[in-house]
């Protein structure tokens, strides 16, 4: 028996200080709780002070400190001003109060009384009384209390928050009991906390004294600072920048044909003769469409022509039905990377695969149809590929796609900065400059500068071809340079002076009768400009029927 007590006190004695140990181990140290408290009691007075008596309980070994500044931020981006007077202090504590800063210092329980002035502001209906009620002390404290009581007895809408002005934080308890007394309570106060008591009181209760002033800088996030204010300046150059663009551009835009340049000679002339050469290596089908900004009937004859005299096509006067004039379209090359691709395109629909001729008369039948399909888009591209536009007549462009670009990203900017860091403008400034780029686009012209100068050039190559004298020229040169110049002269309107100095020519004199893209039994060209009118005719429906549903 005495040996197994011996054994059971032997382990009790290793056991013990283990578990106690343990325990103590578990047990949350003392210096993590902050069990001091506060009790202010605040009495508004008749004359509109607020009468105020701070009970300080601080822990053992505990001092407490506080210091508030009296020049308070609260809502509406303002500052209100209290004053503190009348500073008296009983048991262990110190107090001092100035018109800036309300000081206390509690080594042990302790009662401040002072009187604050500023703390009632009028409101449209009623009277606000505000006062930091537990600010600025410099350690945690189990809970605050408070009480308020006021001359009147309905006193409404008690507030207690956490955090700076605006903050939705709310504290443990705000209520107002049956006697009319407002009671407050925040359990827990971290160190240097902002908690600030509001309550409204009916009009004209007190005297008000609340002195605000507005707080210089920033009024939230779109805020005019200084990176706002860039980025705005940034807008404002942007805008004047596109807006003088677009001015300018639109202006030589308009007077683009009466622009005054230097006469092109469209004949080039060396060892071997004369040629004609177009100025800025335009084809005919381009010119109308660089000039009026659209694909006409014109446009696709005019290329039907100028392929015949590039020798693609062979055009001959037969006779059809009933003894009537037609006219046979023959593939005469294929097409080869010297075409553009709306001309192989063209080529294709005239003659679709395996087909080396068509009538006249078989494209006008009832039912019949050319199907231009994408050739006007493709010559919009091609006039956009060679430098004419900047966009084609049925698309806004780069520019324009660019500016919604910039304004989507300028809303993601302003969205991020509104709930972030501030500054909101510059994404405001962000979303103007896209709605700047967006507009401009729409406004400036299709056609580019060097649209504008081939404007003006072929202005000056129509009045060449109004006054062309065929007398001019070598009479070995005279075939190839009016035959050159024929599908310009169609597009230009100047088929008139073209078919006079076609009369005058003599087709023999190279040693075969007529023109070699274009066969009549006449030797002449006088049914050219009733062919030019069907081809029209069939290529104008086509365009029609492109448009329709």
């Amino acid at each position: 028996m005495g040996e197994m007590s011996r054994g059971v006190a032997l382990r009790l004695a290793l056991y013990l200080p283990v578990c106690m140990g343990g325990l103590l181990l578990a047990a949350p140290a003392s210096s993590d709780v902050s069990p001091g408290t506060v009790a202010v009691a605040m009495t508004l007075a008749d004359d509109g002070v607020l009468n105020i008596t701070e009970t300080i309980t601080p822990a053992k070994g505990q001092v407490l400190q506080r210091h508030l500044l009296l020049d308070v931020p609260v809502e509406g981006n303002r500052i209100q001003h209290f004053q503190v007077s009348n500073v008296t202090s009983t048991g262990d504590a110190e107090a001092a109060g100035d018109t800036g800063t309300l000081t206390i210092v509690a080594r042990g329980p302790a009662t401040v009384s002072y009187a604050v002035r500023g703390a009632v502001a009028d409101a449209a209906d009623h009277q606000q009384v505000t006062w930091p009620f537990a600010s600025g002390w410099d350690s945690g404290m189990r809970d605050v209390t408070a009480s308020f009581a006021s001359p009147s007895t309905k006193p409404s809408s008690p507030t207690c928050s956490l955090g700076p002005p605006g903050s939705r934080t709310r504290c443990t308890a705000a209520q107002v009991d049956h006697t009319g007394v407002v009671r407050v309570q925040q359990d827990n106060v971290p160190p240097d906390s902002i908690a600030t008591f509001t309550v409204t009181v009916p009009a004209r209760t007190v005297p008000a004294g609340a002195i605000f002033t507005v707080i210089p800088g920033p009024a939230g996030p779109f805020a005019l600072t200084r990176p706002a204010i860039a980025a705005l300046a940034g807008l404002g150059a942007v805008t004047a920048a596109l807006a003088g663009w677009v001015v300018v551009a639109r202006r030589r835009d308009t007077h683009a044909a009466e622009t005054s340049v230097t006469p092109i000679d469209p004949l080039v002339r060396d060892h071997t003769g004369s040629h004609f050469a177009a100025p800025d290596g335009v084809l005919p089908g381009q010119i109308g469409t660089v000039i009026d900004l659209r694909v006409d009937a014109v446009d696709l004859t005019a290329t039907v022509i100028d392929l015949a005299v590039r020798g693609y096509l062979w055009i001959a006067e037969t006779t059809g039905a009933e003894g009537r004039l037609d006219w046979q379209i023959s593939r005469r090359a294929p097409a080869d990377s010297l075409l553009a691709p709306y001309e192989a395109q063209l080529l294709d629909i005239l003659l679709p695969a395996k087909t080396e001729t068509v009538y006249m008369s078989s494209l006008q039948m009832p039912g019949s149809r050319v199907d231009i399909g994408r050739i006007p888009e493709m010559m919009y591209a091609d006039a956009r590929l060679r430098g004419w536009f900047r966009r084609t007549p049925e698309h806004l462009g780069a520019l324009t796609g660019y500016g919604v670009g910039v304004l989507l990203a300028g809303l993601v900017v302003t969205a991020v900065l509104a709930v972030s860091i501030g500054n909101a403008m510059i994404g405001v400034a962000v979303c103007g400059v896209g709605a700047v780029c967006a507009l401009a686009g729409t406004l400036l012209p299709i056609r580019t500068a060097r649209g504008h100068l081939l404007v003006a050039h072929v202005a000056a190559l129509r009045h060449y071809l109004s006054e062309f004298n065929v007398d001019d020229l070598a009479p070995a040169d005279r075939e190839l340079v009016l035959t050159r110049a024929a599908p310009y002269a169609v597009v230009l309107g100047q088929l008139g002076p073209w078919l006079t100095a076609m009369g005058r020519l003599d087709t023999a004199a190279d040693g075969t009768p007529g023109i070699d893209w274009y066969d009549t039994a006449s030797s002449d060209t006088a049914n050219l400009p009733a062919f030019l009118t069907a081809l029209d005719g069939v290529l104008a429906r086509g365009a029609h029927l492109r448009n329709l549903p």
